[in-house]
């Protein structure tokens, strides 16, 4: 399963499309990682760091474009946060401060 930064609808490969979520725990991917269920797309080098001292794991920034077809799951980290400034690029220590949510993504 691929562990991404975000998610934008652009993702998706075709339309009409549903999709499902469920909120998982960071024990439960961990568990993953250690079974080398997960790969990582994450996109800012910032986000990657903390994402390693989470999961204890070395994370390395990744940008590319990603297509998911229905069938297929996916997890986002999540940051949550008020909404940022436009092109505001967070520093590892500011997102060190803020929660992030764990959601599978299942499309339909």
């Amino acid at each position: 399963m691929i562990l991404l930064s975000s998610f934008s609808l652009s993702m998706i490969e075709r339309y009409p499309a549903a999709a499902e979520f469920e909120e998982l725990s960071i024990d439960y991917l961990k568990k993953l990682i250690s079974e080398n269920e997960i790969v990582f797309k994450i996109g800012h080098p910032s986000y990657a760091s903390v994402l390693s001292e989470i999961f204890g794991v070395k994370i390395d920034s990744v940008r590319e474009k990603l297509v998911f077809k229905k069938g297929e799951s996916f997890v986002v980290a999540q940051i949550i946060a008020d909404r940022l400034a436009e092109g505001k690029v967070l520093t590892e220590e500011e997102i060190k401060k803020l929660k992030i949510k764990f959601v599978k993504v299942s499309l339909k």
